[in-house]
C-alpha cells in the first residue's frame, strides 16, 4: 500500500514538471524552483510559501511549499510537500476581475444616481419656479374678471366672464397641484398641524 501511494506520488511529480524520477535523481531540488531558490536554501521556517516553479519545457507554474527540516543521527533531512496552484490563482484572478468589474459598476451607478436626483432636482425647481409665474398672472385675471362681472354688463357678458373666473380657477387648482408635487420632489414640503372635524 505505501508503495503505491509513492509510486501514486512520483506519477503525480513527473506529470507536474515533466520530468522522470531518473532525470532528478542527484539533481538539485533547485532546478525547479529556480526563481526562488533562496526560499528552499535560506528559509526552512516550516510555513507554507508560494513559489515559481519551472517545468522541463520552460513553462512556469504556480506552487505552493510546505518545506520541514528533520535531524537524524546529525543528518538534516528536508521533506517537501508541493502542489500546483494554477486553477487557485486563476480562480483568484477571476474573483479579483469580477470584483474589480462590480466596484466600477457600483461607482458608475453611484454617479448615475448622484446626477439623476440633480436632474430631478433641477427639475422640480424649474417647474416650482415656473408654477409660481404662472399662478400670479392667473390671479390677476381672476381678479380683474370679478371686476369686470361687477360692471354694467349684458347678461350674456356677465356669462362669458363667468366661464372665464370657473376655467382659470381650474387651471389655478391644477398649478398649485403641480408645484405641491414639485415641492415634495425638491424636498421643500412643509406639513402644518390643523384641527379637522369630521361630521
Amino acid at each position: 500500500f505505501q508503495n503505491l501511494k509513492w509510486d501514486k506520488a512520483i506519477r503525480k511529480a513527473e506529470k507536474m514538471f515533466g520530468y522522470t524520477l531518473s532525470e532528478l535523481i542527484g539533481k538539485r531540488v533547485t532546478m525547479l524552483t529556480p526563481d526562488d531558490a533562496a526560499v528552499l536554501t535560506k528559509n526552512i521556517d516550516n510555513k507554507i510559501k508560494e513559489l515559481t516553479g519551472l517545468k522541463k519545457n520552460g513553462d512556469r507554474l504556480p506552487l505552493e511549499l510546505g518545506l520541514n527540516s528533520v535531524t537524524i543521527a546529525d543528518d538534516v533531512l528536508f521533506v517537501g510537500i508541493v502542489r500546483d496552484i494554477t486553477e487557485r490563482k486563476i480562480a483568484d484572478a477571476a474573483m479579483s476581475s469580477y470584483t474589480h468589474d462590480m466596484e466600477n459598476l457600483n461607482y458608475a451607478l453611484s454617479v448615475a444616481k448622484k446626477e439623476a436626483e440633480s436632474a430631478t432636482k433641477m427639475k422640480s425647481e424649474f417647474i416650482a419656479s415656473m408654477s409660481h409665474e404662472i399662478r400670479t398672472p392667473m390671479n390677476g385675471i381672476i381678479g380683474m374678471t370679478e371686476l369686470l362681472m361687477d360692471s354694467d354688463l349684458q347678461e350674456k357678458q356677465k356669462q362669458y366672464a363667468q366661464s372665464i373666473i370657473h376655467c382659470t380657477e381650474s387651471l389655478l387648482s391644477i398649478i398649485n397641484a403641480v408645484l405641491d408635487i414639485s415641492k415634495i420632489e425638491a424636498g421643500k414640503m412643509q406639513l402644518r398641524l390643523a384641527p379637522i372635524t369630521i361630521e
